[in-house]
């Protein structure tokens, strides 16, 4: 079968400064795989490459068999393509319903989700339905990029550190929604620091160490002195 995601030796960066070598990943239809490494080896420029938002040097991205390279990256979206990018990236002047709205679907494939499904999700923004962006506290912040990449209908949702600086109970509330988008078929990349909530959820884990795949294999395989070693992390909860 044609994966969802693939990537074949992709190698890019900024300027003059290689990022990524040769990274090669696979991702099946309602898979979920997780994309570790530590800070500044090369997980957000993966994502920014997988978004359209960082040009490849060499190598091919392809969602469900289609080459992305010539696409910029607001055709991703109606092809089912979703990011929860780091940082949030909200826009600060719109509301908060206006975020979601601003990004209803355009297609008909995929799981659909509704302001008002989002609501249900995150009843701490539906308080909040009317304030701009920019008025959110960074909690608030992190739970509206999430509705906004679902309300796209996403098949394949790619997650960079979607759960940082989230209370407990609302990080749990997050990784239960993944487990439930995965049951009903949405592919999942997840870059997160919690091994714990990792190994639940992804079967399959690529850890990057300067650009590269340094590790790659099932998260059953993922021995506590590799992780300490290649992701300063305990390697069991």
């Amino acid at each position: 079968m044609t994966p969802l995601l693939e990537l074949d030796r992709v190698s890019a960066g900024y300027g003059a400064a290689p990022v990524l070598t040769d990274l090669s990943l696979s991702l099946p239809a309602g898979g979920a795989m997780a994309l570790l490494g530590r800070n500044g080896m090369g997980k957000t420029t993966t994502v920014r490459a997988l978004a359209g938002q960082t040009p490849w040097r060499t190598g091919s991205i392809r969602f469900d068999g289609r080459e992305l390279a010539d696409l910029p990256p607001h055709r991703l979206a109606p092809l089912g393509i979703a990011v929860v990018p780091e940082g949030r990236r909200i826009f600060p002047t719109l509301t908060v319903r206006e975020n979601l709205t601003a990004f209803a679907p355009r297609r008909t494939k995929g799981p659909r989700w509704t302001p008002e499904q989002v609501w249900a999700l995150f009843p701490e923004l539906a308080a909040r339905a009317d304030a701009a962006g920019a008025h959110l506290s960074g909690g608030e912040q992190q739970m509206l990029a999430i509705g906004r990449a679902l309300v796209t209908g996403p098949r394949l949702l790619i997650l960079d550190e979607a759960t940082e600086g989230l209370a407990p109970p609302l990080r749990a509330r997050v990784w239960e929604l993944l487990a439930d988008l995965r049951a009903g078929g949405v592919g999942l990349v997840v870059i997160d620091t919690s091994l714990a909530e990792i190994r639940r959820l992804c079967p399959e884990v690529t850890i990057l160490v300067r650009g590269a795949a340094a590790w790659r294999g099932p998260v059953a395989d993922l021995d506590a002195a590799t992780a300490e070693r290649l992701l300063g992390l305990p390697g069991r909860p």
